[in-house]
């Protein structure tokens, strides 16, 4: 009873034409926003290092990770590179700038006093901005 049961919800699930939730976004409806600088900054060989240490509350490993000369000419690249046309959206313009202002208040925090909270919360902020940076445009 439970084999034809099971046979007729897929039988009637491929006559209805449904289809896989995530070909949508195989599909090509979905531009995920790249760019070197981007690429760059959000590199495994940067963040990595900075997420890790975060995450185990190791604000000692933070502050060597963000004041290391690589991470600071990343940051100023992507400060400075233009978003490409096809990704420049006023929404992405303002979260870029604010990912820029809190990786260098972190910049600035590890290479000071280098308080565990103020490094967690601009380091959180950034983050956050990052995401909205890289959120991918559906077409809407």
């Amino acid at each position: 009873m439970r084999r034809i049961l099971c046979s007729s919800v897929i039988l009637v699930t491929l006559m209805l034409g449904c289809s896989d939730p995530g070909s949508k976004l195989r599909g090509g409806a979905v531009a995920v926003p790249k760019w070197d600088a981007l690429e760059k900054l959000t590199s495994d060989e940067l963040l990595y290092p900075i997420e890790m240490s975060a995450m185990r509350n190791d604000w000692k490993g933070v502050k060597a990770a963000v004041t290391k000369p690589e991470f600071k000419a990343a940051v100023d690249a992507f400060a400075t590179a233009e978003i490409p046309s096809e990704f420049a959206t006023d929404a992405r313009k303002s979260a870029k700038d604010e990912a820029v202002k809190h990786y260098r208040a972190l910049i600035k925090e590890a290479e000071g006093k280098g308080a565990p909270k103020v490094l967690k919360a601009e380091y959180e902020a950034a983050k956050k901005s990052m995401a909205e940076v890289q959120k991918p445009d559906t077409g809407k």
